[in-house]
């Protein structure tokens, strides 16, 4: 059993919490979903016993310091880069659950002139945030919407409701519950991404787990910036966690993915 080191980085002079895995200088980077937390990664333990890896809380979630300020996909991946500058990483494979794709993205975007990204899985995910696409107003309207507790809630069920396990979304709504709040919806309030040339081209390995509920997002976009980009489609019988759904068969996918790519094999 792979031995975990729980552990936090100082960022912007806030508390972000990460829990490690193994040695070395390369590592699987694995970054959640909004409303969610690193301890729903835990049932990919049999990835951890056998590569270096880093599960990451992001600001505003899990046991990491919510601060007051704008939560930029910037803000989260500066603070997913400070984590993997403490533990002196130089090349990472990163793995992001929804949001956590679009922060994958960024940090790919920002910081890979100073850890070698080598690989993304993105996991029922997007190029930028579908908020993005929507003009300000209606942004504005949608987190006002969202303040209130009932429309909040009934939009987080939504969520977790996509799994059809029970077990699942019994993890997921105590996960949920942890996140803050307000975090999140400034998360929503903030969708707008660096703006991205078209000439802008990452020559990376990268495959995207999804089902046909995602599998046309961004997708004519994404393949242009990310052109190595391949979609590995699920069943609609899946949810949004295929990582929580089917463990089995997505820790098999992500072997297959480096083994493909000769990625971090010993």
């Amino acid at each position: 059993m792979a031995t975990k080191q729980s552990n936090m980085v100082d960022f912007e002079r806030n508390k972000i919490t990460y829990d490690s895995y193994g040695s070395g200088t390369e590592a699987l980077v694995f970054i959640h979903a909004l409303w969610c937390n690193r301890t729903l990664w835990h049932r990919q333990e049999p990835l951890f016993n056998g590569n270096r890896c880093i599960v990451i809380d992001l600001p505003g979630h899990g046991d990491s310091d919510a601060p007051q300020k704008d939560y930029t996909q910037y803000f989260f991946a500066g603070a997913v880069h400070a984590v993997l500058q403490k533990e002196e990483i130089n090349r990472a494979v990163l793995v992001g659950h929804m949001v956590g794709g679009v922060v994958s993205t960024m940090f790919l975007r920002c910081f890979s002139r100073f850890i070698s990204v080598v690989g993304i899985i993105y996991v029922e995910s997007f190029l930028h945030l579908p908020q993005s696409y929507i003009p300000a107003e209606g942004v504005r309207r949608q987190v006002e919407n969202l303040s209130s507790p009932g429309i909040l809630n009934q939009a987080i069920n939504e969520v977790w409701s996509t799994s059809k396990n029970p077990d699942v979304q019994r993890l997921l709504k105590c996960s949920m519950k942890r996140a803050d709040r307000l975090s999140c919806l400034n998360t929503l309030a903030n969708p707008y991404t660096h703006t991205m040339d078209w000439a802008e081209i990452h020559q990376v390995p990268a495959v995207h787990f999804t089902t046909p509920r995602l599998e046309w997002f961004d997708k004519q976009a994404w393949l242009h910036h990310v052109p190595q980009l391949k979609v590995k489609m699920w069943g609609e019988e899946h949810g949004n966690f295929l990582f929580l759904e089917d463990p089995d068969r997505f820790n098999q996918d992500v072997v297959n993915f480096l083994a493909e790519n000769d990625l971090f094999q010993h």
